[in-house]
């Protein structure tokens, strides 16, 4: 999938003050995975070196905590799948199956 702007992804903070995003799965492997904080609420998603993309829209909130946190949580979730239970009008008991892959990026 190639993408080149995600607007307003959903960012979760936990209770410890760890960030976390949801984002749609991309193919392959991330590469040295990054986030640069821009100043207009965005960020510049360096997911390989040759693949990136851009997360805009994000709350002023979102922005100052990525600012102060080192690390973010990428959970990458299979929209296939995810439709796949809405449609069926599947319960959703562990929304965990949807995770296609979850790891840290340096954020910047």
């Amino acid at each position: 999938m190639e993408v080149s702007e995600i607007p307003s992804p959903t960012f979760v903070v936990n209770e410890q003050g760890r960030v976390s995003v949801f984002l749609p799965s991309f193919e392959g492997e991330p590469e040295n995975p990054a986030f640069t904080v821009l100043e207009e609420n965005a960020v510049l998603f360096d997911r390989t070196p040759k693949e990136n993309c851009f997360l805009t829209a994000l709350s002023d909130e979102t922005m100052s905590v990525l600012k102060k946190n080192a690390k973010c949580l990428v959970i990458e979730v299979s929209l296939e799948k995810t439709l796949d239970m809405m449609e069926n009008d599947e319960e959703v008991e562990n929304f965990g199956d949807t995770f296609e892959r979850m790891y840290e990026v340096s954020v910047k």
